[in-house]
């Protein structure tokens, strides 16, 4: 009697264990502010040049109509290290985040650009540069007198020789414009070019992303380019040379997003396709290799529904600065988690390591550190409940390699087969009895 009633603990221990199989998640939030919301996670740095935690970025609703940027630092354990706030009476909206560097090349602090509008008149906008130490102090800010409602979609530091030497960056400017540009900055964020891409036949023109590669010691910049014209619109991947001069690479396939990583010796194209059948949904990941010369190396599709409205990113897993494998975060179509998957050198899948399923989160970023999981975005309330607390401003902490899966029709064939083994098992021990 006493060896059964063992057994049939076992097997309903292993039976719940199925249903909550998840990694240690550890939730932070300001929750201090209306309407907050994280939109960047990097790596924090002391002055020793060592990493000491994160640094996330954001914005908050200050007042009524009154949009302020906020960045905090905190340690590995979620702690608080400090804030910064950049506070006046206009509303700021983040563009980005990257790091500044010192003469000896080394990390000395973190760089945003933001978009600031006037509150009686969101017509009129600017943009701007700002820099921030490694405590959290504002040393510098730039402004950008380029155009109305200009926004920068990415901003990257430049590297000549192993040695620091400025930012490129990409602008757009606004729904009602036709160009863009392509800037370059000096270490001190003084203009060293900028190259307006002007359209003459009325057509928008936007950048995508942004990315540096270096082929036998030439520098040069590739960037994803929209032509918009009504209800035209092409896709180009083009490549700038380090004085800005701009050549058209190849006419993209329509696809849903697209995104430039680069790899090893070559670079990654990567996005939403709907070049794929899939259950439960349109659209999936792709991702496509090309050596420097523009090559196709290898192209890789995806199998699962993803959600089109939400962010999809890859992220590198590096050994000394080589890319060993890639993990890459979207948002599942049919039940609407947030999921990670790691993917091997050429796209292919290896494993799922996270699933996020909470349809109180929206992630808007997320890295790797350690084996460690974070990512970074909001809590929102869904329409139909009625939720006692404004959009927070969500941190989440995990640790990966605990997570495990089991697919749904997995969890209810081994329901049913242990359902009907400890039937069987108390039916023969009863018949015993009476025996």
């Amino acid at each position: 009697m006493k060896n059964i009633r063992i057994f049939i603990f076992i097997l309903l221990l292993f039976y719940f264990g199925i249903f909550k199989v998840s990694a240690k998640d550890t939730l932070f939030s300001i929750n201090k502010y209306k309407e907050e919301n994280f939109n960047f996670i990097k790596e924090s740095y002391n002055k020793s040049g060592s990493n000491d935690g994160l640094i996330v970025a954001g914005e908050f609703l200050k007042a009524k109509e009154n949009n302020q940027i906020i960045i905090e630092k905190f340690n590995f354990d979620g702690q608080k290290i400090w804030e910064f706030k950049y506070k006046n009476s206009k509303q700021n909206y983040l563009n980005y985040l990257t790091y500044t560097y010192n003469l000896d090349n080394q990390i000395d602090g973190y760089l945003i650009s933001i978009l600031e509008k006037d509150s009686s008149n969101t017509e009129t906008s600017q943009g701007k540069i700002l820099k921030i130490d490694l405590k959290g102090k504002l040393i510098s800010e730039k402004t950008l007198d380029f155009a109305d409602n200009l926004k920068v979609n990415k901003i990257l530091p430049i590297f000549n020789n192993n040695n620091f030497d400025g930012y490129i960056l990409t602008i757009n400017f606004g729904e009602n414009t036709s160009n863009a540009s392509l800037v370059r900055f000096d270490k001190d964020l003084n203009i060293i070019f900028r190259k307006d891409q002007i359209n003459n036949e009325n057509k928008q023109i936007t950048y995508e992303d942004l990315i540096i590669i270096n082929n036998n010691n030439s520098m040069n910049f590739l960037a994803i380019e929209n032509l918009i014209n009504n209800d035209t619109t092409t896709i180009n991947l083009v490549k700038f040379d380090k004085n800005g001069n701009k050549e058209l690479l190849k006419e993209l396939p329509m696809n849903k997003s697209y995104n430039l990583m680069e790899y090893n010796n070559g670079y990654i194209l990567y996005g939403l396709t709907k070049d794929v059948k899939v259950s439960g949904g349109t659209s999936s990941y792709y991702l496509i290799n090309y050596d420097l010369e523009n090559k196709e190396i290898w192209e890789s599709v995806g199998d699962i529904a993803i959600s089109e409205k939400h962010m999809i990113k890859l992220f590198p897993i590096k050994e000394k600065n080589t890319i060993k494998e890639f993990l890459l975060m979207y948002k599942n179509k049919n039940d609407l988690s947030y999921e990670v998957i790691k993917l091997d050198t050429e796209g292919l899948l290896k494993n799922k390591i996270k699933k996020i399923n909470n349809e109180y989160y929206n992630i808007k970023d997320f890295f790797q550190l350690k084996d460690v999981l974070y990512f970074v975005g909001n809590i929102t309330c869904p329409e139909e409940d009625s939720c006692n607390y404004d959009t927070h401003s969500l941190l989440l902490r995990s640790d990966e390699d605990k997570v495990i899966e089991v697919k749904d029709n997995t969890v209810r064939n081994i329901s049913i087969f242990i359902i009907i083994l400890i039937l069987i098992i108390t039916f023969i021990f009863i018949k015993r009895k009476r025996v």
